[in-house]
């Protein structure tokens, strides 16, 4: 009875750990094949890392990339920054927008440089015919490195006044990525800081080690016990 017992324990410790291991490839092919077909807008900086001398000016660019047949035709985004580090100086649209565009610096000092900008085309489908490419730098922006140490740039996080992107019929954009960048002036050095992709990365990494690990320790309870 016992040494029965122990097989029927066994055999449900692997069933169960096979289950597991099976659901997590699921869900793992699953947020891979997701990511792939339902491509979503990414705002970044350029370039996201460099080093600078204590002065300038210096220019970084603020890109959006995989729109896809989407277009812009608004955007309000304000930037977190070290202002002991650099200072924002001024900004240019990008000329991937398209047509006229009218723009306000909507800064929030000493750590926020903001900016609201719209398009003067009344008309989406002209908008987007001028903005052929889904991929374009939305502006330029223009700082100067204040004293020795590294800065990162990052976005707010409001998507009513810091994050805000409008498309088609005064649309805001959903699930836009945002991603942040580090500047080094003189002496300073960015520190290394993993993107959101290496930290699931590693979850499944960690994942991956440890189900094994449970799966052998009970095995070894269970022949133990028989």
């Amino acid at each position: 009875m016992r040494a029965l017992i122990s097989s029927v324990s066994f055999h449900t410790v692997r069933s169960f750990m096979k289950n597991k291991l099976l659901s997590l490839g699921l869900v793992a092919a699953a947020l891979f094949s997701g990511s792939v077909a339902h491509a979503a807008p990414v705002v970044s900086f350029s370039p996201s890392s460099m080093s600078v001398a204590v002065g300038g000016p210096y220019l970084v660019d603020v890109n959006i990339s995989g729109l896809g047949s989407q277009i812009v035709s608004a955007f309000d985004l304000n930037i977190k920054y070290n202002p002991a580090i650099i200072g924002f100086t001024g900004y240019t649209l990008g000329a991937g927008l398209g047509g006229l565009w009218d723009s306000v610096d909507a800064s929030v000092p000493p750590m926020d440089f903001g900016v609201q900008a719209f398009s003067l085309e009344g008309d989406d489908d002209v908008l987007a015919g001028d903005q052929t490419d889904d991929a374009f730098t939305l502006m330029t922006l223009s700082f100067n490195g204040l004293n020795d140490g590294f800065s990162f740039l990052s976005f707010g996080n409001s998507p009513d006044f810091e994050i805000n992107l409008v498309g088609r019929r005064g649309e805001s954009l959903t699930d836009v990525s945002y991603g942040r960048a580090c500047i080094a002036v003189g002496q300073g050095s960015c520190a290394t800081v993993p993107e959101p992709q290496s930290y699931a990365l590693v979850a499944l990494a960690l994942v991956g080690a440890f189900v094994p690990a449970l799966w052998r320790r009970r095995q070894t309870a269970v022949s133990v016990a028989s």
